[in-house]
């Protein structure tokens, strides 16, 4: 039981499978290039929005910087991104967050899944 709680963290931190076991909808690490670090800031602040929105934050969390991502593949991708943001307008320390991001195929709006302050 203990490991069901677990494995919804494994996204977040996913590894490289071994080279022939690579499929379809495996999720990977995936590399953070100045080509899409834009669309998963974008991301990241589309998940951040709906944080604050649910939670009634105020002041509200601001996108600060990407630490990590991982996609997998399902009908779209599927975008596990751990990233840090702050109170707006404080001087506290940043917060990691990790959302889930699935952004279709069809090029329709992303919905976030979840996103949450990473639980350590």
């Amino acid at each position: 039981m203990k490991k069901l709680r677990k494995l919804p963290d494994y996204p977040f931190d996913a590894i490289y499978p071994p080279p022939r076991s690579l499929r379809a909808g495996n999720v990977l690490p995936l590399i953070i290039t100045k080509d899409i670090s834009p669309h998963l800031i974008q991301l990241s602040q589309i998940a951040l929005k709906k944080y604050n929105d649910d939670n009634n934050q105020d002041p509200p969390f601001e996108f600060d910087q990407l630490v990590k991502s991982t996609r997998g593949m399902s009908a779209g991708y599927n975008y596990f991104i751990t990233f840090k943001a702050a109170k707006q307008s404080s001087n506290t320390s940043s917060t990691i967050f990790q959302a889930h991001v699935w952004a279709p195929f069809d090029g329709s709006s992303p919905k976030v899944v979840s996103c949450a302050i990473k639980r350590t």
